[in-house]
């Protein structure tokens, strides 16, 4: 079995973002993948309970799609992650699921600003982008994000989840867990009234003090 460290990766994250089975991959939702060189990457198969893999069933393919190893099919999702690693050199991780509070102000047609809060800054940058609806499972997801790839680290899915990518798995999971936690303060701050924005002087030396420490 070739690439064990990065299989243990997938497992951690996998477990991580599962939670119990609700928050972030609920049923066998959502999928994560890792590039290990630019030929090839490892990815979770398909309707399989992640909380429950094991380091066998992560399938390795190349960046055509083809299956090289294992047993199974790929996730569904996986030409959006091929998509993601063919437009950016940095990334060596994508990570997709479906945070509650994120999905839940998406589709309520709710912003999720990331001036709100300093970290989210620093992790997502200025913006977290909308893609258009597009059939979960289909090239047409990896055409609807196409356009924000090379300009942001986290992408909401519309009517379906949120992707996230970055330098390895740990940096993907971290913009995926920063934008739910975004998220549910933005949700109850519009419970509450209007949130108050960090100033855009604010935002400015944010992002210049923190540009590549992240």
């Amino acid at each position: 079995m070739q690439y064990k460290r990065e299989r243990e990766e997938i497992l951690w994250a996998s477990r991580r973002l599962t939670n119990g089975g609700i928050d972030f991959l609920p049923a066998t939702d959502g999928n994560i993948s890792v590039q290990v060189d630019k030929s090839k990457i490892l990815i979770t198969p398909t309707t399989r309970f992640k909380e429950n893999l094991t380091a066998e069933e992560i399938l390795l393919t190349d960046i055509d799609g083809n299956l090289l190893e294992g047993n199974g099919s790929p996730s569904s999702e996986m030409m959006m992650h091929l998509s993601i690693y063919r437009e950016r050199a940095d990334v060596f991780s994508v990570v997709h699921a479906h945070p509650v509070f994120t999905l839940s102000l998406s589709v309520s047609g709710r912003s999720i600003p990331t001036e709100l809060l300093s970290e989210s800054l620093v992790r997502l940058g200025k913006d977290v982008p909308v893609a258009p609806f597009a059939v979960p499972g289909t090239e047409e997801v990896s055409e609807s994000v196409r356009p924000y790839i090379k300009g942001f680290n986290a992408i909401i899915l519309s009517n379906h989840g949120a992707v996230t990518f970055g330098k390895d798995i740990y940096d993907a999971v971290a913009r995926m867990e920063t934008l739910e936690h975004l998220s549910k303060i933005a949700y109850l701050c519009y419970l509450l009234g209007e949130p108050e924005y960090i100033p855009e002087d604010g935002v400015k030396r944010i992002l210049s003090f923190f540009k590549g420490k992240r």
